[in-house]
């Protein structure tokens, strides 16, 4: 793998033109194909994240070129362009300069309005509100001691478990099964590093213990996928009757893109627990990694049948939505109310009326899992990096245990950082009702690691969702959607639980990367061939959109497209791309397609289209 300037120059050097996806069309990907000069054809269409690509687009002036408002008019505007080189040419010397010069990668323009549009939210609001164990026994002998912390681990104790455990491993040193559930207690308190060292320990006193291979498999599936199937695969080989090893296995087979092996994995697993909902739910996960994504859609459906509480299943569904274009923005609402009314129980008696001063700060709290090398996290920087400290003082609560450079800059400039991941949603509560931010802003949505129970509960008086999440959360206690025109015109209102609030221009801002590579020549002014190209998600690619960039590559004779996705790593994702575009009449030699890249990487393909 490569570096982000390496993949900006692969848009520069071999893409003529980029194709937006429906109807989930492209996010950052759209803006660092135009920030590399290479035009982006996008199809406005109904739901709000179809016109993402718009709003980019209609901000820097290139509407008219690049934006269809019909399939029809899709194709056309494509192939005019491959036709047309002068035009095509045109933009590529005009495309970045416009971008960078635009309101939307202006920071501090953007997060001034941003700062007076929370103001303003709070001041129209305030208008109309008001504001033990011990262990000193000497009788108790071993077991009991053990007992005791097994008692208290049952009672989410985890605090004093720890004492039991710790007493026990004092006793008895090579106690495989304390060691293993003293690691179990740090891990859930929080203390990765603590409980990464006590499980090693106890996998030194015994490797033939399967629960000590899973738990140090399931804490080392966020950060190393390849030693967490590792240490599934040796547990299985022990006891091939642990659920959770079987588990373990799955997700880490889905992070490393090896989804043709997790296929297999799955039906050997489903054949010793033939009636789990959360096999099914990973094998929905699995679906929709490979663009499969009405069976995702299935497969979660069949999971909350079963057990219609999995809250996390449930958001999973919601967000697959948004890829089915048989789907519309009234389904969507109605699946989202139902969201709220089987996982949101609001707390009786909750006081958190707060009053506007003049004299004091405003308090933003922003709760979310994506402050770190992720959309979510590139596009919330440009406003925690430039906001107004003499105004704002702002709460970042992360719900992560992932780092990058992103997290570095953000906790270094916000007034507060908390890492909540290990925190039950009461203890969040607690946390926020004290801290007592005038505003809580989610920026999850139904992604993954969200905390809309936590928001059901209604920590704070003004609540609002923001950026990682394109559609309602269908959650009465969420106050505000914050969006623009493009996005979610005005008339889209009432398919929102949420009062729709505008930004000017666009939802988010881009801060375009330093290491940005130069923009090169259009690939069809050196090679007698026109390149298309998309780097995005392989579950955008509908067989709608596959059937109308089909019927595009028809029409531009010796033309050819590459699509770039982590999805591709797997032979078998690979193969099933090849035999759809065959099906519509493609070639394969027509078809390049391309694993995933660092960032630098991915910049620098955007020269190949």
């Amino acid at each position: 793998e490569s570096g982000y300037r390496e993949l900006l120059q692969e848009y520069t050097n071999d893409m003529d033109i980029v194709f937006d996806t429906f109807p989930h069309s492209g996010g950052s990907t759209s803006c660092d194909a135009l920030i590399m000069g290479v035009p982006v054809v996008t199809y406005s269409g109904s739901l709000p994240i179809s016109r993402q690509t718009h709003g980019f687009i209609k901000v820097i002036g290139f509407a008219d070129n690049l934006v269809a408002f019909s399939l029809d008019e899709y194709i056309s505007k494509a192939i005019d362009l491959a036709n047309n080189k002068d035009l095509l040419q045109q933009m590529r010397l005009r495309l970045r300069d416009c971008f960078l010069k635009s309101k939307f990668c202006d920071g501090l323009w953007f997060t001034n309005k941003f700062e007076h549009t929370m103001i303003g939210l709070w001041e129209h609001w305030s208008k109309n509100k008001t504001i033990e164990h011990s262990l000193q026994n000497e009788k108790l002998n071993v077991h009991e001691v053990y007992n005791e912390g097994i008692n208290l681990m049952d009672q989410r104790l985890f605090e004093l478990a720890c004492c039991y455990f710790s007493k026990v491993i004092e006793l008895t040193p090579k106690n495989d099964n304390a060691l293993n559930n003293l690691g179990i207690c740090q891990w859930e308190l929080g203390k990765v590093d603590d409980a990464r060292v006590t499980l090693y320990r106890g996998y030194k006193v015994n490797k033939e213990n399967d629960d000590i291979l899973c738990n140090l498999s399931g804490l080392h599936l966020s950060k190393n996928s390849k030693k967490s199937l590792m240490f599934a695969n040796r547990g299985l080989s022990l006891n091939d009757n642990n659920f959770d090893l079987h588990i373990n296995r799955l997700l880490a087979l889905i992070d490393l893109a090896r989804y043709s092996e997790a296929l297999d994995a799955f039906n050997e697993s489903q054949r010793k627990f033939p009636a789990s909902p959360k096999l099914l739910a990973i094998l929905g996960n699995c679906c929709g990694a490979m663009g499969r994504v009405v069976e995702s859609y299935n497969y979660y459906q069949k999971s909350l049948e079963i057990d219609a509480t999995n809250f996390d299943v449930h958001s999973n569904l919601l967000f697959v939505c948004n890829y089915i274009e048989s789907i519309n923005q009234y389904k969507m609402l109605k699946y989202a109310k139902k969201w709220e009314n089987m996982h949101v129980y609001p707390l009786i008696n909750n006081k958190n009326k707060l009053i506007f001063k003049d004299n004091k700060k405003l308090k933003i709290g922003f709760v979310s899992s994506d402050f770190h090398n992720h959309p979510g996290g590139k596009l919330i920087e440009a406003f925690l990096l430039n906001y107004d400290r003499s105004i704002l003082e702002i709460y970042c609560y992360y719900n992560n245990n992932k780092y990058s450079k992103i997290t570095n800059r953000i906790m270094s400039n916000v007034t507060n950082w908390r890492e909540v991941m290990f925190l039950s949603d009461e203890q969040l509560f607690d946390l926020i009702n004290n801290e007592q931010p005038d505003i809580l802003i989610d920026l999850n949505g139904h992604t993954d690691g969200n905390r809309l129970k936590l928001f059901g509960m209604k920590p704070c008086a003004v609540q609002a969702t923001w950026i990682g999440y394109f559609n309602t959360t269908g959650l009465s206690a969420i106050d505000y959607f914050i969006s623009d025109e493009f996005t979610t015109p005005i008339w889209m209102q009432k398919y929102f639980t949420e009062k729709i609030l505008f930004l000017p221009h666009s939802r988010f801002c881009f801060l375009p990367p330093e290491h940005s590579p130069l923009v090169s020549l259009s690939p069809s002014e050196w090679r007698d061939t026109i390149t298309f190209g998309a780097y995005n998600n392989i579950a955008k690619m509908s067989d709608s959109v596959l059937e109308l960039w089909a019927e595009i590559l028809k029409k531009v004779p010796k033309s050819r497209i590459i699509l770039k996705w982590k999805s591709f790593r797997d032979q078998g994702v690979r193969e099933i791309m090849y035999k759809r575009f065959e099906a519509l009449g493609i070639k394969r030699y027509r078809i390049l397609l391309r694993r995933d890249s660092r960032h630098g990487q991915m910049m620098a393909d955007y020269s190949d289209i």
